[in-house]
């Protein structure tokens, strides 16, 4: 059992925890539990621009006091039948609810804008895992097989009140939206480590993703005492991605060196209302390692790979977290994925102090920004 606490002027928070573990005949059981509260986190946001041209100066202030609860519980279980073979199950479930209300104003020029905001974030997410391994013989051969599934769900009911006033000119807007997202995610995957003669081992698998994204927000606006839908700032999206991989790879010892060379190949399917497109690519892989003495104690290791990085879900979802009447944040379901070519040396002391050099070469860059917009009044 654990407890702790973080105490400031600003923010409180507690966090309680709990593990059991059991061994008995051939199962190995485990089950903890966690929770995390934070009843008052403040945060102030301020903004300033100018620009070329422009005669009239912008200033903003934000002061948010949000409140956080979180939870989680997790359970595994491992069955070994037999030396040579081992399943196991495990699942995990986590529960998070946000209030974050929120005051702002900024000045554009002789126009003063006061907004109090209500938002409200929640979500949970399951996740169940199952694996079987097979221990081929005592040299370090195997074969797994593994698949897991996560499911995320998460709502928002956010409300926001806004009075403007520019001279001769008052001006009151209430408006409400209701999100939510549910997020599917299902991997499996087939390996296999074989042992040869010479100093080779070979690595060679099939891997299947599925990403599955459901978004949707309603807003209405208040007219006169009168709830009226906003068709333009609403949406209901989907987004499908399907990414078959196949990989293998060579390792080979001997004496003071250590070679490896791989190469996957993924085919990547995404589908949704605006778009489809699929694409092909092929990820390569080298490292080599040599031992500087005898023992060891000094190792050099060079890396190079090709590698791919999609999206997280949170950059593709459309939702708008309001941020001031001037100003949202919001994701783009269109990003496409970045390509990187890494490459470092390494300098390993005594297998614990290590010493890297290296860099990262991207292409098609996605980069995440924050989208804004000037009401005029």
């Amino acid at each position: 059992l654990q407890f702790s606490t973080v105490q400031s002027n600003r923010i409180a928070g507690y966090t309680p925890s709990g593990r059991i573990g059991i061994r008995t005949g051939r199962w190995t059981l485990t089950a903890s539990g966690s929770g995390s509260f934070t009843p008052v986190a403040e945060s102030r946001f301020t903004e300033t621009r100018e620009q070329a041209g422009q005669p009239l100066p912008f200033a903003g202030r934000s002061d948010s006091k949000s409140r956080t609860n979180y939870g989680r519980g997790h359970f595994s279980a491992v069955f070994d039948p037999t030396p040579k073979h081992t399943a196991g199950f495990d699942i995990e479930y986590t529960e998070r609810s946000t209030h974050m209300p929120t005051l702002s104003r900024t000045t554009l020029g002789q126009t003063q804008s006061d907004s109090r905001y209500r938002q409200h974030m929640g979500g949970n997410t399951l996740t169940a895992t199952a694996n079987y391994i097979w221990k081929i013989d005592t040299l370090g051969s195997q074969f797994k097989l593994i698949a897991d599934y996560t499911r995320y769900t998460s709502d928002g009911d956010n409300s926001y009140h806004t009075t403007t006033c520019a001279p001769g000119t008052l001006r009151d807007s209430l408006y409400e939206s209701a999100t939510g997202s549910v997020y599917d995610i299902l991997t499996a995957d087939a390996g296999l480590t074989r042992k040869l003669p010479h100093g080779l081992t070979l690595r060679a698998g099939l891997r299947y993703t599925r990403n599955g994204m459901a978004d949707k927000s309603h807003y209405a606006a208040q007219t006169q005492g009168t709830w009226l839908a906003l068709p333009e700032y609403s949406y209901d999206q989907h987004y499908t991605e399907q990414i078959g991989a196949a990989y293998a790879s060579l390792e080979y010892s001997a004496g003071r060196w250590e070679l490896s060379a791989g190469l996957r190949g993924e085919y990547t399917s995404v589908a949704s209302q605006a778009f489809g497109r699929s694409y092909f690519g092929l990820f390569p892989n080298v490292s080599v390692s040599r031992a500087l003495n005898a023992l060891r104690t000094w190792l050099l290791v060079a890396q190079w790979s090709r590698n791919i990085e999609r999206p997280a879900f949170p950059a593709l979802n459309p939702a708008r977290i309001r941020i001031s009447d001037y100003s949202w944040q919001s994701g783009n379901p269109s990003l496409r994925p970045t390509y990187i070519h890494r490459f470092s040396l390494t300098a390993v002391w005594k297998y614990r102090y290590t010493l890297t050099v290296g860099g990262n070469l991207h292409h098609s860059l996605t980069i995440t920004c924050l989208r804004w917009r000037r009401r005029h009044v």
